[in-house]
């Protein structure tokens, strides 16, 4: 029996540091975002677009605010997934990631009430979309970069917004910012 033991213990400690440590490796794009993701996404760029003039259309506050990344979105996914797909997380103390997040948070609140001064109300159909950084991947997520987004207004008018960027976490994507960074 008492050559049982230490092979059973190496083996939990093997599996234990397997486990611990797979956190180190590049994880597959489906599970950038571990627990958290952003199962409540968009599953396009294109819904996640018709979805914001929908929201300025019933002039939405709360519609409006779903469509980008909650606090802890941002901090379990888009902080510390904000290195190359191969590098680790990064790791901040919470109170400088409490410090960002409310930073951006506050500053969309803005950018989201101009909004909805400016259009709330109004019919607005999505003509064009593209992002003048592109499209990058990052260990966390793939961001697409500052949204040049061409749309029409109830009398036709083109108009155009120039936005932030957008989230994709495995099959989902919602904004990170509604003004442009």
């Amino acid at each position: 029996m008492k050559l049982l033991v230490p092979p059973t213990l190496a083996a939990i400690a093997l599996a234990t540091l397997l486990v611990g440590c797979s956190g180190l490796n590049p994880r597959a794009s489906d599970e950038r975002a571990g627990a958290v993701g952003l199962n409540d996404g968009a599953r396009s760029v294109e819904e996640l677009l018709e979805e914001f003039v929908v929201a300025i259309r019933e002039n939405d506050p709360n519609a409006l605010r779903k469509l980008r990344v909650d606090q802890n979105q941002y901090i379990n996914v888009i902080i510390p997934g904000s290195v190359q797909p191969n590098e680790p997380p990064k790791e901040y103390a919470a109170d400088f990631t409490e410090f960002l997040w409310g930073s951006l948070d506050q500053k969309n609140r803005y950018a989201e009430r101009d909004l909805l001064t400016s259009w709330g109300g109004k019919t607005l159909s999505v003509e064009n979309a593209s992002f003048i950084r592109g499209v990058r991947a990052y260990r966390g997520y793939t961001a697409y970069s500052k949204l040049d987004l061409t749309l029409r207004d109830d009398h036709g008018e083109e108009v155009r917004f120039e936005m932030g960027s957008i989230a994709q976490v495995a099959d989902r994507y919602k904004f990170v910012s509604f003004m442009r960074d």
